[in-house]
């Protein structure tokens, strides 16, 4: 059997709720290998084994796309910060360069500029010369507090926990602009109130060579902390300069600087709270902080994460599944199966495959 026509059957979500369905275990669900076993697989020719993992193969083409592309968010901050306060990088920032030179003098008098080639694009000299150009104010004097690296916070396991358990944002939790609570772990109350997260504040991921940087603010949805690898910044100005100051972080003008100024030998980078603090702010992003606030909450409402566009992809291949496995005989036609074409309802099968209450 074609092992990417098995992968393709094992990640419909249909095969997915019965696999998760037989999983158990006491604080972390696992599927054991004899269960694994009995999961009925369809057994279809080899054209159309062959057919089903060509289509599969393209969809995991797809989703790494997406995951390379993920500095798409990067430019939908870009155009809040454009249409708002003017903020607008020359074209050539969007090039690429193989070569550059570089005076070791330029390197020694930054803190924001290092001596390997990475820093020295057309991304970094746009943002360094615009930056220069115009007023500015440094992050640090935006905030009343902070940034302070959060605690480690002490775990639930699922089976103590409900609907008010209280969730740790990690750098994992944010994406795109905003906390995704399906990545939140869980934790307890005194872990909250040792390092209590409250409405408005500024959260920002401070290591990770590509995750660091990342901010989004907190709205109060859940009881929450922060792990050690989250700052908390209470900003001055409440959750407008907050939302405006998360997209400015997420964007080609934030990101440039937090990624020129993290430290540490690969694989354990980090940005200090410091250097976080030294990030140059346009004064137009506080000027024009409640327009940015607003269209950056609409960009938001209207961005679909990475995660979701995956799934999005995997369902769309997996409707063309069931399809190719009613015409090949090997499912019955019924009203239940008939769900099964359409690439909504899996989604929406998969949303409930991440609900903490399937689980």
């Amino acid at each position: 059997m074609d092992p990417n026509y098995l992968a393709a059957v094992l990640s419909h979500p249909g095969w997915r709720l019965l696999t998760a369905a037989l999983a158990a275990g006491k604080r972390q669900d696992n599927l054991s290998q004899e269960q694994l076993v009995d999961v009925h697989i369809p057994v279809v020719g080899g054209d159309a084994q062959d057919g089903i993992a060509r289509r599969y193969e393209d969809a995991l083409r797809r989703i790494e796309e997406i995951y390379r592309s993920e500095e798409d968010f990067a430019k939908v901050c870009d155009e809040v910060l454009s249409g708002c306060a003017g903020l607008t990088l020359s074209s050539s920032a969007r090039n690429q360069v193989q070569q550059a030179r570089i005076a070791l003098a330029d390197v020694a008098e930054t803190r924001g500029l290092r001596l390997d080639n990475r820093w020295h694009g057309p991304e970094n000299s746009a943002v360094r010369s615009s930056l220069s150009a115009i007023p500015i104010r440094r992050l640090g004097s935006l905030l009343m507090s902070g940034p302070s690296k959060g605690r480690q916070p002490t775990w639930t396991a699922e089976e103590d926990a409900d609907d008010d358990t209280p969730r740790a944002i990690a750098t994992a939790t944010i994406q795109a602009g905003t906390i995704n609570w399906e990545n939140a772990k869980l934790t307890t109350e005194r872990s909250v109130s040792l390092f209590p997260i409250t409405d408005g504040d500024l959260l920002v991921a401070m290591d990770g060579d590509g995750s660091l940087g990342k901010a989004a603010v907190y709205r109060g949805d859940l009881p929450a902390t922060v792990d050690s690898h989250i700052s908390r910044s209470r900003v001055r100005g409440g959750e407008d300069t907050a939302d405006a100051l998360s997209c400015y972080l997420n964007s080609t003008w934030g990101k440039v600087q937090t990624t020129s100024l993290m430290t540490g030998a690969t694989g354990q980078t980090q940005l200090s709270a410091t250097d976080l603090r030294d990030v140059a702010i346009p004064v137009a992003v506080i000027d024009r902080a409640t327009v940015i606030a607003a269209a950056y909450r609409e960009a938001l409402r209207q961005y679909e994460p990475i995660v979701r566009r995956a799934r999005r992809v995997i369902c769309e291949a997996s409707a063309d599944l069931t399809r190719r496995l009613l015409a090949e005989g090997v499912l019955r036609s019924s009203e239940n199966v008939a769900k099964f074409e359409d690439p909504s309802y899996l989604l929406s099968t998969f949303d409930l495959l991440y609900t903490r209450a399937w689980r």
